[in-house]
């Protein structure tokens, strides 16, 4: 051909003659020789503030899904990022690192896993301490839900600043996906992301998303699919013939075939079926089989389906660990979450491995354990989790759970408030282990803490998974707790009837557990109370605040916050019948005792306040209620300033009082 023919007259190659000296030269290539890949070593790295990790050196193919990702996220308009979907194993979160890379001076917030307004908050809070974002701080440290914060950052932070959300393993979001057989987004999940993809299109690209998962899934708005509108879909499949030679090259013990064998480097590669991270887990087995064992292996699995290909490589890999290895990564399996070396070390003690570094050692060597360098983190590998976990006897699994309620005990109990996210592994091997009282009691407190936080939808679902996972009857102080927490949040999020149901078993179990007479009994008939005031039903709820306020005040005493609550509440109801004068009453009773506790300057004393003036007005006394209504809004405005909420509220019946 004229390109050989030019190559072989070019003026260099006359240059050779040069280094050979006196040698004889032969031919540099022989006809029908074949290429002898030299093996290229893998190396991983950890993307700064990220947890986002990737193939520094060794990355091959998926050029095409790269430079796709790369037009969607700078030139296409029309896209606020990208999906990237396909079965385990293909290397979805490495090609996510490679994009990352690309945008490095994007700020990453970063969610594995799980996405609700827990996890979500907490990516958020890190990236703007590392981005040094006070802005993007402030916005977060607002009361305000989730989706409320977000659609404020996309209005300005993330138009103003870049930043990177990657969302990886999304498939634990979808409903069913433990079984493969993925449904709908979880609720949880799908109204941030709805706000995300509705909003971060305002921010011209500063800001932008990649999602990695298993599964395609939609997400709509109105008559529009938001994920197709506004995610760049590229699909992750098994790599063609070539694209496996490439990756052949870092497959140190394959390619060592090809001086005694070649026939087997090239059925050893087929047996990956493409799939790059089995196509290690053999290379890494062959390294560990004596020569003679490496063709039984391809005879044992060579025409079987790549999960089972998959499945006998893995037994095969823990197997050459040793049986202490094996026990090891069983014990781990129960983890649901990457652990500290610590964690480890529960697991491992409580099985009796005391060489318990060494093994770890080597079932990272065997790439059965991943350690996530940014975190310093261990977990075993997502495709073994199950199988292993399977494995276990049922004494096993106890004490493997009972390691994990003791690891996460001590480390929930060295922090100063709850972390959602560890205390729901607390609660979760609690109940695994029949710890239930801890269970119930820890699970009240975590519901408590993520209303608080405002997370309603995070906050029932903790309550309801609790409830259907205990086996023991409801019957103790800690259930009547974790039944009136939860029976607040579902009352918060306007569902007043299933409240009811919650705060009346709490109820029955608490009279049952302490008498009639006791504080938590009091709590929960206000409750009650509350609920039915808000059905609509003021004279029951005057029946439960009666009895309420008897037991208060024989359990506290006249001068008692509880009792001033209580006097406030049945005001309330009293004004929701008409009765305006008596609940000046009571307005005027509570006023009276938070004045003595708290003094003259305190929210508690702006409520009564406020109360007392709404009661006046509707009198028709302007006059009388704007003589509340001032000092309450002073109070208000000095606390929270004449921007919350409530300011406003009491400034806007101030403005009616002439």
């Amino acid at each position: 051909m004229a390109g050989s023919f030019l190559d072989i007259y070019r003026p260099a190659w006359p240059l050779l003659r040069v280094f050979g000296g006196e040698m004889t030269m032969g031919a540099l290539v022989v006809a029908g020789q074949k290429v002898k890949p030299k093996a290229r070593q893998m190396k991983h790295r950890y993307l700064k503030e990220g947890q986002v990790r990737f193939l520094e050196e060794g990355f091959v193919g998926r050029r095409r899904q790269l430079q796709a990702g790369l037009k969607a996220l700078t030139k296409d308009k029309d896209k606020t990022g990208l999906l990237l979907h396909g079965l385990g194993g293909l290397g979805k979160s490495c090609l996510a690192g490679k994009l990352c890379e690309r945008f490095k001076d994007h700020h990453l917030v970063v969610v594995h896993g799980r996405l609700d307004a827990v996890s979500l908050e907490k990516a958020l809070r890190e990236a703007f301490i590392a981005a040094r974002d006070e802005e993007g701080k402030e916005v977060l440290a607002q009361a305000k839900e989730i989706t409320d914060k977000l659609a404020d950052l996309c209005a300005g932070v993330f138009m103003e600043r870049n930043y990177l959300f990657v969302l990886d393993d999304f498939e634990q979001n979808q409903d069913g996906y433990e079984m493969g057989q993925p449904g709908n987004l979880l609720l949880e999940a799908a109204e941030p992301l709805r706000t995300l993809l509705h909003y971060l299109p305002y921010s011209g690209k500063m800001t932008q998303l990649i999602i990695t998962g298993r599964y395609r899934f939609s997400l709509s708005e109105e008559d529009k699919d938001l994920v197709a509108d506004r995610l760049q879909d590229i699909c992750l499949t098994s790599f063609k013939e070539s694209e496996q030679w490439k990756k052949a090259r870092e497959l140190a013990h394959i390619i060592e075939f090809m001086d005694t064998d070649p026939r087997l480097v090239g059925q050893l590669i087929g047996l990956g079926r493409g799939n790059p991270r089995l196509m290690e887990w053999i290379d890494t087995l062959v390294g560990e089989l004596p020569e003679a064992e490496v063709e039984a292996l391809i005879v044992a699995v060579q025409d079987q389906q790549e999960a089972f290909i998959r499945r006998h490589v893995l037994r095969e890999l823990i197997g050459r660990g040793g049986e202490d290895v094996g026990v090891l990564l069983r014990r781990l399996s129960i983890f649901r979450r990457p652990v500290f070396k610590e964690g480890v070390e529960a697991a491992a003690l409580a099985a009796g491995l005391h060489d318990w570094p060494a093994f770890l050692d080597r079932a990272l060597d065997l790439g059965l354990v991943e350690f996530d360098q940014a975190r310093s983190l261990y977990e075993v590998t997502p495709m073994l989790k199950a199988e292993l976990a399977a494995a276990l006897s049922a004494d096993e699994c106890l004490a493997a759970h009972r390691a994990g309620f003791d690891y996460y005990g001590r480390l929930c109990g060295s922090l100063e408030g709850i972390d959602p996210l560890l205390h729901e592994e607390w609660v979760f091997h609690a109940l695994a282990c029949n710890e239930e009282d801890v269970a119930s009691a820890e699970g009240g407190r975590l519901v408590t803490a993520l209303r608080e936080r405002l997370a309603f939808r995070e906050s029932q679902r903790v309550g309801e998974w609790v409830l259907a996972t205990k086996k023991n009857p409801l019957a103790t102080e800690h259930d009547a707790f974790l039944l009136n927490q939860l029976g607040y949040t579902i009352q918060q999020m306007g569902d007043n009837r299933a409240a009811i149901d919650y705060y009346t078993l709490a109820l029955a179990i608490w009279e049952k557990v302490y008498g009639e007479n006791h504080q938590d009994v009091a709590a929960a008939l206000n409750n009650l109370g509350a609920a039915w005031q808000a059905l609509g039903e003021p004279k029951k709820a005057i029946d439960y605040y009666t009895r309420a306020l008897a037991i208060v005040l024989k359990a506290f005493g006249e001068t008692h916050p509880y009792v001033a609550s209580t006097l406030n509440n049945l005001g309330a109801a009293w004004q929701a019948l008409g009765d305006n004068q008596k609940a000046i009453d009571y307005y005027t009773r509570a006023l009276a005792i938070d004045e003595r506790v708290y003094g003259h300057e305190h929210p508690n004393v702006a409520i009564r306040l406020n109360n007392l003036g709404g009661a006046y007005f509707a009198l028709g006394d302007k006059k009388r209620a704007r003589d509340y209504f001032k000092p309450a809004y002073t109070i208000l405005k000095k606390f929270f300033g004449d921007q919350h909420p409530h300011s406003k509220i009491v400034k806007a019946w101030l403005d009616d009082c002439p």
